[in-house]
C-alpha cells in the first residue's frame, strides 16, 4: 500500500453523521477486502483493528450489518 494511503488512514478526522455514507464507505472497503491485495492492505494498515473500534462504537443497525458484512472476510 502507498505510504500516502496508509498515512491518510491514520489521521483523525470529523466524525461522519449520516449513516448512509457509512454504509457506502463500509460497502466500499468490503469491495477491497474481497480481492486478496485488499486484505493484506487492510492488515497493513491495521484495518481489523479499526474496523473493530469503529463497529464498537457504532449504533446505527444498517452501519452494524454493513460491519458485519466485511468481518465475515477478515476474520
Amino acid at each position: 500500500m502507498p505510504l500516502e494511503l496508509g498515512s491518510a488512514l491514520s489521521i483523525d478526522r470529523e466524525p461522519v453523521k449520516d449513516p448512509e455514507i457509512r454504509v457506502q464507505a463500509l460497502e466500499a472497503i468490503y469491495l477491497i477486502a474481497l480481492q486478496e491485495a485488499g486484505r493484506r492492505a487492510l492488515w497493513s494498515v491495521n484495518g481489523p483493528r479499526i474496523l473493530q473500534v469503529g463497529y464498537e462504537d457504532e449504533e446505527d443497525p444498517k452501519v452494524l450489518e454493513a460491519y458485519e458484512q466485511i468481518g465475515s472476510l477478515i476474520r
